[in-house]
């Protein structure tokens, strides 16, 4: 079966989503105090006065947070989000052109966005740049909003950095729990979308770092 979301059809049995017995160590914080998805605004907005339009992506995300058993799962806009929503776990998905709370953490990512560069993503890990519509972050974090929560960030370059990304948390999360290969300390990664079957939509990751 399945859940209707904006005109779509998404299947909870979805075969590239791991049927999780349990959730991976760094998010099993998400298991008893839940989670907040914070997306960006389509309307303009910001200090970049941008519209997001990767808002249906939070749907796999949700399907995924369910399956690892998450006990709450919100969907917020960045622009709806309270002092109390920050006090929680949270994932922000999108870069932060696109996304003020991913504006907001962007210091603080070993993995950042240079916006002097055109949004280039740069590794303070590795010291390596990039530059690709195709290239996104995962990383995972201690929130320097509340003590003992995380905050997931799933962003790109453009919005098809950010599918990869969001790929790459749903298909591939142990490879991203095993950490960076610069610093396998930090849960931070650098992928680039592959659409392997042709048919236009990145449905697969290769880690660069």
């Amino acid at each position: 079966y399945g859940v209707p979301f904006n005109g779509l059809l998404f299947k909870l049995k979805d075969p590239a989503l791991p049927q999780w017995r349990s959730p991976p160590e760094a998010l099993s914080s998400f298991v008893e105090q839940g989670v907040v998805i914070v997306v960006g605004s389509p309307d303009v907005h910001g200090p970049f006065l941008a519209r997001a339009r990767d808002q249906h992506l939070a749907v796999k995300l949700s399907l995924l947070l369910g399956l690892m058993g998450a006990a709450d799962v919100d969907v917020k806009l960045d622009t709806e989000v309270s002092e109390a929503d920050l006090q929680r776990n949270l994932v922000c998905l999108g870069g932060p052109a696109i996304n003020t709370l991913t504006w907001r953490l962007n210091r603080e990512l070993p993995i950042y966005f240079n916006f002097e560069r055109e949004n280039q993503i740069v590794s303070r890990i590795s010291g390596r740049v990039y530059g690709e519509d195709v290239n996104g972050v995962v990383e995972v974090l201690k929130s320097p909003f509340a003590e003992g929560r995380r905050v997931v960030v799933l962003a790109g370059r453009r919005i098809e950095g950010t599918r990869a990304s969001v790929v790459a948390f749903t298909q591939r999360l142990n490879e991203v729990e095993e950490g960076n290969v610069y610093n396998r300390s930090v849960i931070a990664k650098v992928v680039e979308g592959i659409d392997r079957d042709s048919d236009g939509l990145i449905d697969d990751v290769v880690f660069l770092e």
